[in-house]
C-alpha cells in the first residue's frame, strides 16, 4: 500500500513535461562530469524548465482570468495553466500517504479484534507506571493446554499450564509495527505541513532575491516590478516548488545557477516585451 503514492506521483509528474526527479538526478549528477559536459548539461536543462514553463503560462486575459488565477492561487483551482499543478499532486500525494498509515492502523486494529490504535499509547503508560508493559489479551504469554494421555484401559485427559514464547516475539513486532505507522503518520503530517506553507505564503519572492542578490542580479529599485511578475506570472507556484525541491535534494550552488539563469532568460524577454510598449 505504501507503493501507492509514490506510483501516483511518479505518472502524474511524468504527464506535466517537467520530470523533478530526473532533473534532481541529472543535477546530482553534474558534480561528478567535466566542466565542459557540465555547463551542456546545464545550458539543456535551463531552456527545458524554461520552455516548459513558459508552455503552461496563462494566454488567456481579462477580468475573468485574472480572478480565476487568483483563486488557484489559494488552491481553489488546479491545472497547468494555472501553474500549479505540480505542487497540487504532491500536496495529494502526501495526504495519500499519511491516509495511507492511517488506513492501516484500522486495519491492525480489525486485523487483532482490539483497541490497536491506542496500542503503542498502553504500552508507554504500563511502561511510565509499572516499568514493564502488561500482556496483551491478543498475545497471551501463558494459558491452559488440554491434552489426553493414552494408555490401555482409557485416555486420561490432562489440563496443564503452558507458556507461549512465540507470542513474545509477536507482541515485540505489533509494538514496531505501531510506533513505525504513527511515526510516518507524524512525519508526513510534518512535511504536508511545510509543503502547504511553501505553496500558500508570499515568502516566495524573498526565497527568490536572497539567490539573485548573492549573484549581484537583483536591484530594488530597478527589478522590484520585473521580481513581481518573475515570481507571479513566469514562475508561479509549481516553479517555485521545482527550485524548492532541487534545494533540498542538491545544494544552494546548484540552485542559485537555476534561479540567475532564469532571471536571465525572463529578463530579457521581460525588456524586450516593455521596449515594445514603449515603441
Amino acid at each position: 500500500m505504501f507503493y501507492l503514492p509514490s506510483v501516483h506521483w511518479a505518472v502524474l509528474n511524468r504527464s506535466i513535461g517537467m520530470d523533478i526527479n530526473k532533473i534532481v538526478q541529472t543535477l546530482r549528477q553534474l558534480e561528478h562530469i567535466n566542466p565542459d559536459t557540465r555547463d551542456k548539461v546545464t545550458k539543456y536543462l535551463i531552456k527545458h524548465i524554461d520552455r516548459s514553463l513558459s508552455y503552461t503560462k496563462e494566454i488567456r486575459k481579462g477580468a475573468c482570468a485574472r480572478f480565476k488565477q487568483r483563486m488557484a492561487d489559494c488552491g481553489c483551482f488546479c491545472g497547468k495553466r494555472y501553474g500549479n499543478f505540480m505542487i497540487t499532486i504532491y500536496i495529494v500525494t502526501k495526504m495519500l500517504y499519511v491516509g495511507d498509515a492511517v488506513v492501516q492502523l484500522y486495519m491492525m486494529n480489525h486485523f487483532l479484534g482490539t483497541d490497536y490504535i491506542f496500542y503503542g499509547v498502553d504500552v508507554l503508560r504500563d511502561l511510565s507506571s509499572t516499568g514493564t508493559y502488561l500482556a496483551s489479551k491478543r498475545f497471551p504469554r501463558v494459558t491452559l493446554c488440554d491434552f489426553l494421555v493414552r494408555s490401555m484401559a482409557k485416555n486420561h485427559p490432562y489440563t496443564v499450564q503452558c507458556t507461549l514464547p512465540v507470542n513474545l516475539f509477536n507482541e515485540k513486532i505489533f509494538i514496531f509495527i505501531w510506533f513505525w505507522l504513527v511515526l510516518l503518520v507524524l512525519m508526513n503530517l510534518m512535511s504536508l505541513t511545510y509543503w502547504l506553507w511553501i505553496a500558500f505564503t508570499t515568502n516566495r519572492r524573498s526565497y527568490i532575491k536572497t539567490y539573485l542578490r548573492v549573484a549581484n542580479k537583483y536591484s530594488k529599485k530597478v527589478d522590484h516590478m520585473k521580481l513581481n511578475a518573475f515570481s507571479n506570472k513566469y514562475l508561479r507556484q509549481d516553479g517555485h516548488f521545482m527550485l524548492r525541491m532541487i534545494g533540498k535534494n542538491t545544494n544552494d550552488v546548484m540552485v542559485s545557477e537555476l534561479i540567475t539563469a532564469l532571471w536571465d532568460a525572463f529578463s530579457r524577454e521581460y525588456d524586450r516585451s516593455h521596449q515594445k510598449q514603449e515603441v
